[in-house]
């Protein structure tokens, strides 16, 4: 079995796709600290990727970084519980779903802080309707089942969780009021529900600092 360490800090929602995917496929892991409460990034973590974002991950030495490539790793060293399709066009479409979530409608949610320009986060409430009807019309409406794949959780479907929660904490937190089309809706509805999802949230809220736990030790 691979000695997993998980580095990642409080509040890292790229994080719970990677606890989810352990989960699924029952695979033990730790949890590294890569920072301070003040934001000071540990030297350890610094050493491991030239980006240093978390989560970033060591399994048996090998350093792997970017969530949705730790997944893919993930499912290659553990090819029990399989996340991913068999065939490779259906693979390599997946991972392309899985790009236009991280690279297309996550980096859109930030124009929705407080503060920010008016015409900007108009301009990109249109960008995420469009986003997300491509997700519908091109996507979801074509799939078989509950999931992404069919009748068992993916990594498509882990992948798009990561936005639903973005999108719920900005709902909540900052009065975004952005919704769903009424598939999508239902999509994530399922995920969040999913054993292993509700398992990845508690584990993510569970993490904690590097000096809360140097605290902890000393006390």
């Amino acid at each position: 079995m691979p000695v997993i360490e998980i580095f990642t800090k409080p509040g890292c929602g790229w994080a719970e796709r990677n606890f989810a995917a352990l989960e699924l496929k029952k695979q033990a892991y730790s949890i590294v600290p890569s920072c301070d409460r003040s934001g000071q990034k540990t030297e350890e973590f610094l050493s491991l990727s030239p980006y240093a974002r978390t989560p970033t991950v060591r399994i048996d030495g090998f350093v792997v970084y970017e969530s949705a490539v730790i997944n893919d790793y993930f499912d290659d060293i553990v090819p029990e519980t399989p996340l991913r399709p068999v065939d490779p066009q259906a693979r390599i479409a997946n991972r392309l779903w899985v790009r236009h979530c991280d690279r297309e409608l996550i980096p859109l949610l930030s124009a929705f802080a407080p503060g920010r320009d008016v015409e900007k986060k108009a301009t990109a409430h249109e960008s995420l309707k469009a986003g997300l009807e491509q997700v519908v019309y091109w996507g979801l409406i074509h799939r078989p089942g509950p999931y992404w794949d069919g009748e068992a959780i993916g990594l498509v479907d882990l992948a798009y969780h990561t936005f639903f929660g973005a999108l719920e904490r900005i709902n909540a937190d900052w009065q975004a009021q952005i919704e769903l089309p009424e598939p999508i809706g239902q999509w994530a509805g399922r995920i969040a529900a999913h054993p292993a999802v509700q398992h990845a949230r508690g584990v993510g809220q569970q993490v904690t600092y590097a000096d809360d736990i140097a605290a902890k030790g000393a006390a």
